[in-house]
This record gives C-alpha cells, sequence and structure tokens, in this order.
C-alpha cells in the first residue's frame, strides 16, 4: 500500500494535465504497476478516474477514449490466460452447497473430541481414521503420523 500509494495523485496529475501519447503510456505503466504490486490501489484510482472519463466525453473525447483504454487494457490483457481458473471458482462459488448432516456433524464432533467415541466408528462401520489432531483413545492404534487403527475386538 504504501509503495502504491503516491501514484494515484501521479495518475490523476497526468491524466487531468496531459493529453500526449507519452502520458498515456505512462498511465498504462503505472496502472499495470499498481495492478501488479497491489491491485486495491489500481482499482482505487480506475474508480476515481471513471467519473472524470464518463464527463469527459462530450467535451474531448479522444482523451476519455485513451484514458478508458489505458485503465482497461491492464484489467483484460491477463483475462485469456486466468479465464479457464476464473470459471470453475465462479461455479464453484454459485452452486449451492448442501448443509452438513447429522452424521457429518457427529464425525466432526468425533474429532474435534479427540477420537474418544469408539461406538461411532463402531456404528459407521470406520476402522481408520486420519485426522490431523491427536487421538486420545485407548481402542485405536497409531500406525502413522495422523492415522490411526481401530482395534479387533474395538476395545473389548
Amino acid at each position: 500500500m504504501c509503495l502504491g500509494l503516491p501514484f494515484i495523485p501521479l495518475s490523476l496529475f497526468l491524466a487531468f494535465n496531459f493529453r500526449t501519447a507519452w502520458s498515456y503510456l505512462v498511465l498504462f505503466i503505472f496502472v499495470s504497476f499498481l495492478l501488479a504490486i497491489h491491485t486495491p490501489t489500481a482499482i482505487g484510482l480506475t474508480i476515481i478516474l471513471i467519473p472524470y472519463i464518463l464527463l469527459n466525453l462530450k467535451g474531448n473525447f479522444k482523451h476519455s477514449l485513451m484514458t478508458g483504454l489505458v485503465l482497461a487494457i491492464p484489467f483484460l490483457a491477463p483475462f485469456p490466460w486466468i479465464f479457464k481458473k476464473l470459471g470453475p471458482t465462479a461455479q464453484s462459488l454459485l452452486t449451492p452447497q448442501p448443509f452438513p448432516t447429522k452424521e457429518t456433524m457427529r464425525a466432526y464432533a468425533f474429532l474435534r473430541g479427540g477420537c474418544d467415541d469408539t461406538s461411532f466408528l463402531e456404528d459407521n462401520g470406520i476402522s481408520l481414521v486420519y485426522t490431523p489432531g491427536a487421538c486420545n483413545n485407548p481402542d485405536l492404534v497409531k500406525v502413522r503420523k495422523r492415522v490411526y487403527l481401530l482395534k479387533e475386538d474395538g476395545g473389548k
């Protein structure tokens, strides 16, 4: 943020005062740099400049068009490369996910409780437990790191 913040007044100064190809190139470089180091700053700059572009359309169409392109191209340029990743991500965010069932909630409680409920394992026919936490159950034998095996007799 500290590195990106000075580029906002510099970019605004360029957009408001200069209308040369070099100023558009420098503005393009500033926006591209901001996208690389701190995307929210680049988005903030775009939000600040959009009303200026829209209000300037009638008075100086060429300048508004060039400023708009200079702001839009850095955002759109990587789009073909990220489009393949955006689709599945958007789909997973927009697809309704089912609520946890009673069995799922009971499994979470089993794991959070230190794997102490042997009856849960026996009732569901589970003989192997993989958990990032520790299992404090004498009926479970540690096979490897995070992997536990239920004893044949179920602790009886």
